[in-house]
């Protein structure tokens, strides 16, 4: 989606379902997944989607705006709301009792995450479709298998994560979004899912650290 949690309305369902190599096409709570024999294939069809989505609490942010107007005005508004986190010493007397003031300002953009190899994981359930295995680079493999097993209506038990090496991650292979999708996926098309988002996917709904 455009922004985090606008979902999917409607799109070209049929044309897609006919592309060369596509086998299936996906609704997700927030976004549309294309099932193909190749990631070239893949390619072509997701960027041959025309998605309606839906309005979301995101919808028409400017963070631009955000970053360089509304908060760089708030960190010179003196009648700002504050609260102090921890104090030590007494600020105000040091500045009063200066022989010198020196004033900056110093201005740090969001911070996009940008592990070296784009989300991606594996999901393939059993044929009684009540024991799913996951293959993914996480840096958090207890909690992902327990979101995963939560997010699929399973008990962990029933989820088997295979741990794999990483191509980076920061802190970004904390979140489960993206496996949870990659069985959700399997688990509609009953066949083993490799599922990789774009860069342009994993930019657009990263969590983005606070400047």
């Amino acid at each position: 989606a455009p922004v985090q949690l606008s979902k999917p309305e409607s799109w070209n369902d049929a044309e897609i379902r006919a592309m060369k190599g596509v086998s299936d096409v996906v609704k997700l709570d927030y976004g549309v997944a294309v099932v193909a024999d190749s990631y070239e294939h893949v390619i072509a069809a997701r960027n041959a989607l025309k998605v309606k989505w839906s309005d979301a609490a995101a919808s028409g942010y400017n963070s631009e705006e955000a970053l360089n107007k509304t908060y760089a005005a708030l960190s010179h508004d003196a009648s700002a709301e504050k609260s102090s986190v921890k104090k030590t010493g007494d600020v105000e007397a040091a500045f009063a009792g200066a022989a010198k003031v020196y004033k900056a300002s110093f201005l740090s953009d969001y911070g996009y995450h940008a592990q070296m190899e784009p989300l991606n994981g594996v999901a393939r359930f059993n044929e009684a479709g009540d024991r799913l295995e996951v293959w993914e680079g996480t840096q958090a493999p207890d909690s992902s298998r327990a979101k995963i097993a939560q997010a699929l209506g399973l008990k962990p038990s029933q989820v088997v994560h295979h741990q794999q090496y990483m191509g980076g991650g920061f802190g970004r292979r904390t979140i489960t979004d993206y496996t949870i999708e990659a069985a959700l996926i399997a688990r509609d098309v009953k066949k083993p899912v490799k599922m990789i988002w774009t860069r342009e996917e994993d930019m657009t709904h990263d969590t983005y650290r606070p400047p």
